[in-house]
């Protein structure tokens, strides 16, 4: 038995919501990542008392956590509402893919990322192709299944959300990449696509080496105007390889991809997702 089937199993993803009395399973419980928005102080800061004291206390508050919702209806409805409150504030509607989203027993993950405080400030779901299909096949079911009969294995990244009032959203968004990445590619997915608006093509081209492969078409969904990409995971590899855990290093100029994990980090974040094989792997599965 696969950790992909055992991460469903471990986390209730793709199966009907747990009541909300029911306990968190510890896994869900558990932080996943944990990062500041803030990048290295100089030294020179801290000469004064007063300036050293405040920049402690910036970092205690620009100190984030990311956790996977999983079965919890209190933790999806924390995404859905900060998704639905993100999207009314650009002038989309939210309709249509919560219902597809739980269609064929689809696999989903959904990472939350928590302020100090316990406010979630960011959000962004991670889907599985399979039998249901992704999002994006209701606009884009040429390109999909142009992919599909190449071999490529396909995920898609949706419902990304910051909130509008966190200044700096670059390692929030990296870090649900990073998690993501990280599931996915364990599992041999090959490819990442996501509908954004074209006014957003440029950020995911950019930062993220993702490529346009639809052209712009009306969401009915968002009721907006979107565009496919599509990220290959071997290039994104690349760049990580590249970037990764060179964050203040100019070298490595807008890439969100210096603000993945590598070496020991990026083990322990797996060792956190992935769960550890159990006596039933090791005997074979079950017929």
């Amino acid at each position: 038995m696969k950790w992909f089937r055992r991460l469903g199993e471990t986390l209730g993803i793709g199966r009907p919501e747990a009541p909300a009395s029911a306990p968190m399973p510890s896994d869900i419980q558990k932080t996943v990542m944990e990062f500041s928005v803030m990048d290295r102080t100089r030294p020179m800061s801290f000469e004064r008392p007063a300036l050293a004291a405040d920049h402690v206390s910036r970092v205690e508050r620009e100190r984030f956590k990311l956790r996977l919702a999983g079965s919890s209806p209190e933790r999806r409805r924390s995404a859905t509402v900060l998704v639905e409150k993100m999207y009314g504030w650009r002038g989309y509607k939210l309709s249509g893919d919560a219902a597809l989203a739980r269609r064929e027993g689809a696999l989903t993950i959904t990472g939350l990322v928590y302020g100090h405080q316990g406010e979630p400030v960011g959000t962004a779901t991670l889907r599985f192709d399979g039998p249901g299909g992704l999002l994006a096949d209701e606009l884009y079911p040429a390109e999909l299944n142009k992919l599909r009969k190449e071999g490529r294995r396909l995920v898609e990244y949706s419902r990304l959300a910051i909130d509008r009032g966190f200044v700096d959203s670059r390692k929030v968004v990296a870090a649900l990449m990073n998690v993501f990445y990280t599931c996915a590619t364990a599992e041999g997915f090959t490819d990442a696509i996501i509908e954004v608006n074209p006014r957003h093509v440029d950020y995911y081209v950019s930062r993220a080496n993702f490529v346009c492969i639809g052209e712009e078409r009306h969401c009915p969904r968002v009721n907006a105007p979107a565009v496919l990409l599509r990220l290959d995971y071997e290039v994104a590899a690349q760049q990580i390889a590249l970037y990764g855990g060179r964050k203040n290093d100019p070298a490595a100029g807008r890439s969100l991809y210096r603000y993945f994990l590598v070496g020991d980090d990026q083990e322990a974040l797996s060792d956190r997702l992935l769960p550890e094989q159990t006596p039933l792997d090791q005997q074979g599965e079950r017929p």
